[in-house]
């Protein structure tokens, strides 16, 4: 789930494993995932958040590994970006963030592979 809380003085929202209830406190440790029909399409309209290691469990709890697709967390704030047609310069400054530097870009995670380095920009396929 996502929340408000205090982070450094200043209230932001943060990531909360739904199987766990714990903080995902980086977004290379958690994914995001959604209840899917037999053709692929989704259930409803709610987006769940776990931990890496707790991919699993949720999912068998709720019906089988089948039944869902996640994403890794890295990837949500991009495609969201996308979405909303994001100028990620003046989103950080309208945040009093500062200037924005982009990371080099992270490969999504297969379910069961562990947390890789992301590769340098010119090595994705």
């Amino acid at each position: 789930m996502l929340k408000m809380e205090l982070v450094e003085g200043r209230y932001a929202p943060v990531v909360i494993c739904d199987w766990c209830g714990r903080l995902i406190d980086h977004a290379d440790r958690g994914n995001y995932e959604y209840e899917v029909a037999e053709d692929g399409r989704p259930i409803g309209d709610r987006l769940f958040f776990t931990h890496t290691e707790c991919c699993q469990a949720f999912e068998e709890a709720r019906g089988g590994p089948g039944h869902w697709r996640m994403d890794d967390l890295r990837c949500l704030p991009l495609q969201l970006g996308v979405v909303l047609g994001i100028d990620w310069d003046e989103a950080a400054a309208q945040c009093g963030l500062g200037p924005y530097t982009p990371a080099p870009a992270a490969r999504t995670r297969q379910r069961g592979e562990e947390n890789e380095p992301a590769p340098e920009l010119g090595e994705i396929d």
